[in-house]
């Protein structure tokens, strides 16, 4: 009769112990992306020889210091690019949220919209992306 009675203890004790460690605990993940929260344009339509500034509002929770990049399309120019050629005038791992753009007098295509994509980064792998139309008139 005893030899009966130990393997229902031991069967016991890991059903009380093992209902301890089935808690709830609140998990938080350990790293968080940085979040755009706005883009804004002023002026969003530019005619022959304007510029347009564009601000990014970005944070991130674990407050990192964040970076940013710049890629403006179709005949926007960034100020402070070191190529004037529409396509090809990037600017990447700046730390300022806001930049000049300008049309390009070269863009063959007068009535035509253009966007810049601005990319917030906080250098360990997060990012978050947004972009922004501006409209070209004559």
């Amino acid at each position: 009769m005893r030899n009966r009675a130990w393997p229902s203890a031991v069967c016991l004790l890991v059903l009380v112990l093992g209902a301890g460690g089935c808690r709830k605990y609140i998990t938080h993940p350990i790293y968080q992306r940085p979040v755009i929260s706005s883009v804004v344009a002023f002026p969003t339509v530019l005619g022959p020889g304007d510029s347009t500034m564009i601000t990014v509002s970005a944070t991130d929770p674990d407050g990192d210091s964040l970076v940013y990049d710049w890629e403006p399309y179709n005949g926007l120019i960034v100020k402070g690019s070191t190529s004037t050629n529409a396509g090809d005038n990037f600017i990447y791992n700046t730390y300022s949220a806001s930049r000049v753009f300008y049309r390009s007098p070269a863009w063959p295509y007068p009535n035509d919209t253009a966007f810049v994509w601005c990319t917030a980064r906080d250098q360990k792998g997060g990012s978050d992306s947004r972009q922004i139309l501006i409209f070209y008139k004559n």
